[in-house]
Parts: C-alpha cells; sequence; structure tokens
C-alpha cells in the first residue's frame, strides 16, 4: 500500500504508552541506549540478558541452543500466559465485504493468519481494514507493528482509502509501533516487554505484523527460521489475539518462507495475486488453507478503493490464474 520507506531500525511508538515504564529491557540493550519519550531504541547486534539467569520460562536468544522452544513452556508475553479463547466463540470478522463469507464468518478467535502477496497487492490496506473494523465495530483494540513503513506515509496512504488512524490513535482504539526485527524478537524474551504492557493495558484483540518477511535475514538455516517463525506465532495466539502476518510475494522470499515451514506455522493462509486477463492486469483473492474450518476455495476477484478492499465474483472460465497469465478454459 504506497511507497514504502527503507525499513526502520529504530523503536517509534505511537499513541499514549510513554508513561509505560519498560521493565526488564535495560540489561539487553547497548550502553547509552533507553527507552523514553522521544528516544529510541535500537537492537545491538547480539541480544543477551545479562541481568539474572536464564531460567526454563525465560531466557534470551541463544544461537548455540539447539530447542529454543524448550525455553518457552511459557507465554513470552506475561500477561495471560496460557489463556485461549472459547471454541464456541463467534467468528473474528475481518471487514472486508466477501472475504468474511469466503471464510464462513470470520477467522477462528486466536489464529495466527498469513496475507501472502505482491508488492502493491493490498497487504497494508487489508491488514488496517481488519484493525479498524475491530475497532470502530466489534469494540476490539488493535495493534499495527510494522517494520517497513513511515508513520507519515502510513497515515497518508490510510486516508486515501478514508480512514483516519489518528483519531483512532486518539480514542486509544487503534496503536502503531514502529521497530525492527531484532528489538521485537528481543521483546518476546522480555516478561514485562513494550508490547506485553500494550496489550494488557488497552485490551489489544487484533494485531498486524507488516511484515514477517523482514525475519528471514535473522536466520541462518531453515531451522532457526522456523523457531523464528513459532516464537513469534506462539507469542500471539496463546494471548487469544487474533493476527494477521503480512509476507511478499517475491519468489525468493516465498522460497526461504518455505524453507522455514512457515505454512505449518499458522492456521490461516489467504494468497493475493496479480492475474492478467485478456491483456488487463486483476486482482485475485483465494483462502489457501484454513485449519479447524472449512472455506470458500473459489479464486475470486477484489477490488481497493474508498473503505479498502471488496472482494467481489469467481474468475469463471479461467485456468491458471494462480500463474499471472490466465487462459480460457477449454
Amino acid at each position: 500500500m504506497g511507497t514504502r520507506g527503507k525499513p526502520h531500525r529504530s523503536f517509534r511508538i505511537r499513541s499514549d504508552i510513554w508513561s509505560l515504564r519498560l521493565v526488564g529491557y535495560p540489561s539487553c540493550l547497548g550502553k547509552g541506549e533507553h527507552f523514553g519519550p522521544r528516544h529510541l531504541v535500537r537492537p545491538t547486534p547480539s541480544v543477551r540478558c545479562v541481568s539474572r539467569p536464564p531460567s526454563p520460562l525465560h531466557s534470551c536468544p541463544d544461537r548455540n541452543d539447539g530447542d529454543l522452544l524448550r525455553k518457552h513452556r511459557r507465554h513470552p508475553f506475561s500477561g495471560s500466559a496460557g489463556r485461549r479463547e472459547p471454541l464456541t466463540k463467534k467468528r473474528v470478522p475481518t471487514g472486508v465485504p466477501g472475504l468474511d463469507r469466503m471464510l464462513h464468518g470470520g477467522f477462528l478467535p486466536g489464529s495466527v493468519v498469513l496475507i501472502r502477496g505482491a508488492p502493491g497487492t493490498g497487504k497494508t490496506s487489508l491488514g488496517l481494514q481488519f484493525l479498524i473494523h475491530g475497532a470502530t465495530q466489534e469494540n476490539e483494540p488493535g495493534l499495527l507493528i510494522s517494520f517497513e513503513e513511515f508513520p507519515r506515509s502510513l497515515y497518508r496512504d490510510a486516508a486515501s482509502l478514508g480512514w483516519d488512524l489518528e483519531i483512532l490513535e486518539q480514542e486509544q482504539r487503534l496503536h502503531l509501533m514502529f521497530t525492527s526485527p531484532e528489538v521485537f524478537l528481543a521483546g518476546l524474551e522480555t516478561p514485562a516487554s513494550i508490547v506485553d504492557q500494550l496489550i494488557k493495558k488497552y485490551g489489544i484483540r487484533r494485531v498486524v505484523l507488516d511484515s514477517i518477511t523482514h525475519f528471514n535475514r535473522l536466520a541462518h538455516d531453515p531451522h532457526e527460521l522456523r523457531q523464528i517463525y513459532t516464537r513469534v506465532a506462539n507469542g500471539l495466539r496463546r494471548e487469544g489475539i487474533t493476527s494477521l502476518l503480512l509476507g511478499e510475494e517475491a519468489r525468493s522470499e516465498v522460497v526461504r518462507a518455505d524453507k522455514g515451514g512457515l505454512a505449518f506455522v499458522v492456521e490461516t493462509i489467504i494468497l493475493l495475486r496479480y492475474v492478467e486477463v485478456e491483456s488487463a492486469i486483476r486482482r485475485a483473492i483465494v483462502i489457501l488453507k484454513m485449519r479447524g474450518s472449512d472455506h470458500d476455495k473459489a479464486i475470486r476477484q477484489y477490488k481497493i478503493g474508498k473503505g479498502g478492499l471488496v472482494v467481489g465474483d469467481v474468475f469463471e472460465g479461467r485456468r491458471e490464474l494462480l500463474r499471472g497469465i490466465s487462459y480460457r478454459a477449454t
């Protein structure tokens, strides 16, 4: 959605969260780095906790450890560890006309969803639409964690779709966090991280992470990458939060993500694609998987305009749509 700037390596959070006390970070920060109003928390090349010995329930990442997951029997976001939504609870609607029908009412509560697509297909727009619908229609505060958007460009692009993010921030129904993958992962190892404080203070129920592709460069091999994916997904899932992970569709990134087993970590995968139909570019959406629920398996058209995405009719009489260039069915 819009032009993306150079990925942030600094940490910036919008809305009324400067009053929150950051607990546990100082021992993991480099010399002279701190957190506070208009200050930055910068990632260090290697994050280690030195203020207390590690325990089975809390430790910083160690590349020499063969199984990071054994260290996290409790959820790294400490506020409501282990809490799960009742299976009988209603679906979590996306607010995208047509998509909720494909999902048979919405996502399952507490699920982790991968939204994959090429640049410009509307991943960030869909994520914002999901958050805004929750904040304005479902009384579910939301959090956008961005590794690549600048605040100014995000506000501008949202305004072009008819959304005023600053008003929602002022009303404390939407919260925006601009950080780096390194800082975010370090926060997962902190019992009272800023994400945990946001979740508890504002009752966050929906999260969008833009984008999970940035974790690819932090791993040395597919096994380590899968550990990262699992830590991120479990950190959100065990809070009972319904979360969207946005991922790039560039072929090299798809191969890298697939080797990391991302498809096995998430419950739902939605693919956004450009397709050529009769010398015109259209957009296609398909739900590749939805664990624990049936769903519409058709490839449908969608458009982006004022108010966000609208999912429409099935592509009729076409084949090989997911290859990008479709042909008439014979």
